[in-house]
């Protein structure tokens, strides 16, 4: 289980607390990096979807899809 404080926009402060199951053997410091990491990654998945509406986009044939990435993402 991990335990943040969050603080909102207004300056109040929130507890949240996250459980986590796993067989693997645990060391605290390789969880706490795995999962800094997952949700690094999710973050950056949001700012795509959101900033460039990659859920909006239903392009079926899957080269084509990968090309439309490629391009959004050339900046």
């Amino acid at each position: 289980m991990t335990n943040n404080t969050v603080t909102g926009a207004e300056g109040k402060e929130s507890r949240e607390a996250r459980c986590f199951i796993s067989s693997l053997p645990l060391e605290i410091k390789d969880v706490a990096k795995t999962v800094r990491g997952h949700w690094m990654i999710e973050s950056y998945h949001w700012h795509m979807d959101v900033t460039f509406r990659e859920d909006g986009n239903y392009t079926l044939e899957k080269q084509a899809s990968y090309n439309l990435n490629i391009m959004k993402n050339c900046h």
